[in-house]
């Protein structure tokens, strides 16, 4: 299991990097035409904001099984191995309730707007909403892998 997770983060990390090349040369060509041309193609800044949103959303997915999101550790540093678990599981726990709020509010998000069509590409809108449900699954892997082996990381240590 921890396999596939690890592939699908790899994944998920290379299409954001993938994203983010294609969203600079979109940005790139808004500008020099509008320079050049005085003009510029109307689904460029539609495009380049939904890869931004899918490289935040995605991005900040994967990063769960890393541990890396910014926390306040003040509490964190001053409390004992039994106080840092319940902290990492009172963590963990908040974690996947918005990873649920993901999943199921996107699914049906995305759902309810497969009618609706973006202004300038005219694709569904409901294939970019669900970016949401997939992000929260992966949320959810990523939360479960990275908080068990820390549990079992920190039960060797002591």
């Amino acid at each position: 299991m921890r396999r596939l997770i690890s592939s699908v983060n790899e994944f998920l990390l290379s299409l954001c990097e993938l994203c983010m090349v294609v969203m600079v040369v979109i940005i790139l060509m808004q500008i020099a035409s509008r320079g050049f041309v005085g003009r510029s193609f109307m689904w460029t800044e539609e495009m380049a904001r939904y890869l931004f949103i899918f490289i935040v959303v995605m991005g900040g997915a994967v990063i769960f099984g890393r541990g890396s999101h910014i926390m306040v550790d003040l509490i964190y540093v001053r409390v004992g191995y039994v106080g840092k678990n319940a902290l990492t599981i009172f963590g963990s726990l908040c974690s996947v309730a918005v990873a649920c709020v993901f999943v199921v509010k996107g699914a049906e998000l995305a759902r309810r707007t497969m009618v609706q069509t973006s202004p300038s590409l005219l694709i569904p809108m409901g294939y970019v909403y669900a970016m949401f449900p997939v992000a929260g699954v992966v949320m959810l892997a990523n939360i479960f892998m990275y908080t068990f082996d820390y549990l079992r990381n920190s039960a060797e240590k002591k």
